[in-house]
């Protein structure tokens, strides 16, 4: 953060923060992109009539290493949909 200080004549002090992203742009990220989709898909799925639908806030991204791991992550797409019923974020389950 750059703090600068500026008076003109008698004038009391204005102080204005510059705020630098330690990161740089963020845009053409992985983060920017996944708001993109999810922004354009939000909106189309709303335009179809499904005004109740909302994305889970957030998400979890990994770096998938080698054929085990990948296999792990597809074998945990295909289980986990029948699961959601008792899962503790399930909003209908949320006092479980």
């Amino acid at each position: 953060m750059h703090v600068r200080a500026e008076t003109h004549g008698n004038a009391s002090l204005q102080i204005q923060c510059e705020y630098k992203n330690l990161f740089g742009p963020q845009s053409n990220n992985l983060s920017s992109i996944i708001r993109g989709f999810k922004g354009a898909t939000t909106k189309n799925i709303h335009i179809a009539g499904f005004c109740d639908f909302e994305w889970q806030p957030l998400f979890y991204d990994r770096i998938i290493r080698n054929e085990l791991e990948l296999n792990n992550e597809r074998q945990y797409i295909l289980e986990n949909p029948p699961n959601w019923e008792r899962d503790r974020n399930n909003k209908e389950n949320i006092y479980m």
